[in-house]
């Protein structure tokens, strides 16, 4: 609840943005001073009204027809894909149950999301490795350097070991 909303993972953006027009005060309790914690655990949700979002905030300026683009790579790369699976599926409690073309993105598994089937991490959309030359491109348009460079990537796209960017920054004749 401390948490920034731009900071939060998604789903909790959506929990929050849901529970705006309420004041709540959230206290800790040991679990064997929480009366009711067990019947609270089974109770069925009340059929009251549901508060349904008409948009859903991304951070990342995007638009319908670009998102395709990185929907369908991400659908077509088998990592990302397999990620996305994962991500639906939920996570296994050890590193070492998922598949090693995945296994690098464990240490990151809290801050994954999906959405119209592509992957985000926190703020960031997460780019298929047959995007990143075409990313690489963008982020270096404006020829600012490695720093800059790495910083403007780093407020938008992740992809795994973003070193690239360096390499690409160097080998700019510019």
């Amino acid at each position: 609840m401390k948490t920034q909303l731009s900071e939060a993972l998604q789903r909790l953006q959506r929990m929050l943005l849901r529970i705006q027009p309420y004041v709540v005060t959230i206290t800790w309790r040991p679990g064997p001073k929480v009366m009711y914690a067990d019947y609270l655990s089974r109770i069925c949700p009340s059929q009251g009204p549901e508060i349904e979002l008409e948009r859903t905030i991304h951070l990342v300026q995007i638009t319908n027809n670009q998102l395709s683009k990185p929907h369908e790579a991400t659908t077509s790369d088998a990592g990302l894909s397999a990620l996305r699976e994962q991500v639906m599926i939920g996570w296994p409690a050890e590193a070492r149950l998922m598949l090693k073309l995945i296994r690098s993105y464990w240490s990151m598994r809290d801050y994954i999301s999906v959405e119209d089937g592509v992957l985000y991490t926190v703020n960031r959309i997460i780019i298929p490795a047959s995007m990143q030359p075409e990313f690489l491109e963008r982020i270096h348009a404006g020829h600012q350097g490695i720093t800059k460079s790495q910083l403007r990537a780093k407020e938008s796209v992740y992809w795994l070991n973003m070193s690239d960017i360096e390499k690409s920054c160097n080998d700019c004749l510019t």
